[in-house]
């Protein structure tokens, strides 16, 4: 079996220990993590996840532009806001958050595994 290989890219460490902790998944595999974006940039670059979540804030700068790369690198990229339960798939889905396990089935459910 394959595994999903997941990068993410927070701003808070409270996010990534919960992602950290739902993704306990024999399915999915946690490959990197990152608080600088520019530096995630050359991390998924080398480690070529399938999955990118990304933590966004409404008071936050906006990571839209900054994500251009990593969809040119083949990555799927997923951007969860904590403010509103909001999540956007960056391949033109938007998505309302109801439990934990929404974000295991948006991960693992977009085909075919690299």
């Amino acid at each position: 079996m394959k595994s999903c290989l997941v990068f993410v890219i927070w701003t808070n460490p409270l996010f990534l220990e919960s992602i950290r902790a739902l993704l306990k998944n024999p399915e999915i595999q946690l490959v990197g993590a990152g608080s600088n974006f520019s530096q995630a940039q050359k991390e998924i670059s080398a480690l070529q996840p399938n999955v990118v979540i990304i933590e966004s804030s409404s008071d936050g700068p906006p990571t839209d532009c900054e994500t251009l790369p990593i969809l040119k690198s083949g990555s799927r990229v997923i951007q969860m806001s904590l403010d509103d339960n909001e999540l956007n798939i960056f391949q033109h889905q938007h998505r309302t958050l109801a439990e934990a396990e929404d974000l295991l089935t948006m991960i693992l459910e977009e085909g075919d595994l690299k």
